[in-house]
This record gives C-alpha cells, structure tokens and sequence, in this order.
C-alpha cells in the first residue's frame, strides 16, 4: 500500500497554548470598502491613465530650458512642518493641528506659527499650482508629503489637503527610496480606514 503525498496529523494544539511565545497576525491592515465605495476596475483604470500622463506631462515641462517663474515665494523652511501646514492648508488648519497635539501647546508654539515666513500666504493657504511645485526640491517634497500624512492621520482628510497629495504625488521622482515606499503605504492604509467609516446613502 502506497502512503499518500501529503500527510497531515490530526493534533489537539490547546495543550500548547500556554507554551505560546509569538502569536502572527493574518490581516492585511487593510480596511475592506463599505457598500457603495468600492471602485469599478474602469474607474480604477482611467485614474491611473491620467495620473501617468499628468507625470509625463510634468517631466516634460521640468525639461524645458530655462524655465522661471517671475514670482517666488518664499518657502518655509524644511524642517518647519507648523510652516508647512500653514502655507498649504491655512492658519486656522495648522491652529487646529498643532494646537491639539498632547493638548501641549505652549507660548513657544504660538511664537512659532506667528514667525513662519509665511507673509505671501493667506489665511486659506496656497494651492499646489505648478509655479508653486517646480519651487520645491525633491528632498523638501519628500519631508512634505511625511507631513501632509501626518495631519491627515491628525485630523482627517480634506479636499484642499486631497488637492495636495495628488500634487505631491505626482511630482515624486523614481526610484523611490525605501522611505517613500513605506510612507505610501502608510497614506493608503489610512485613506483605506477613512473609506471604510464612511456611510453611503442611497438616492433612491
């Protein structure tokens, strides 16, 4: 008699649970979309197909020789997230973000928002124009992108901020680093989570 390829024993495993030293966890991290977000594979695909020729379109206007802009803003620093926020998504948003954080904030804090060198900014912040975007160096795009994930997992999302990460997107430079790579998929699983506590409401 022939034994079979695979032979699998039939084991009472609660006697081990006590002797259990690492438990794996087999979900994904990803929140399945409710009813009524899912994309279609046509949406899908057309999204993809203009975010790619929004990028060749971007290269090839980064390509062309001496390009500049008459006006130049002036940028916040790069390690100045507060500034940052500020300049993209308003003071009353960056009051809101850095004035709940721990419910620490300080004299310091407020010193700080009020000396962004941000006079050239209104009160709603700056849309991410191309004049504005071709002003900032990969390395900055990069640190500003990290921020914009870390107030959306802040405060949530909204669309002036959706304006940004699209841009921001959009301008990333490949190869990506390993930085990178691990920061989207930090943002996806987040929108992921924002999608799944939506609700939908029939209009029927």
């Amino acid at each position: 008699m022939q034994c079979p390829d695979v032979v699998v024993a039939s084991l009472d495993t609660n006697s081990f649970q006590s002797k259990q030293t690492v438990h794996v966890n087999e979900r994904s991290g990803w929140s399945p979309a409710p009813a009524g977000f899912a994309p279609s594979a046509d949406w899908q695909t057309e999204q993809a197909a203009d975010f790619a020729d929004i990028r060749q379109k971007l290269a090839h206007h980064r390509s062309k020789p001496g390009k500049e802009y008459s006006t130049k803003l002036a940028l916040p620093r790069k390690s100045d997230s507060m500034g940052w926020c500020q300049f993209c998504l308003g003071e009353q948003i960056a009051m809101k973000i850095f004035g709940r954080k721990d419910n620490k904030k300080t004299v310091n804090d407020e010193k700080a928002l009020e000396g962004s060198n941000l006079q050239t900014t209104n009160q709603e912040g700056t849309p991410p124009l191309l004049s504005v975007l071709l002003q900032i160096n990969q390395a900055t795009l990069l640190q500003v992108l990290e921020y914009h994930v870390e107030w959306l997992e802040e405060i949530g999302f909204s669309h002036d901020q959706g304006k940004w990460f699209y841009a921001l997107l959009v301008c990333l430079e490949k190869p990506l680093l390993p930085e990178t790579t691990s920061l989207l998929r930090t943002l996806a699983r987040l929108c992921a989570t924002l999608r799944a506590s939506l609700v939908f409401y029939s209009t029927d």
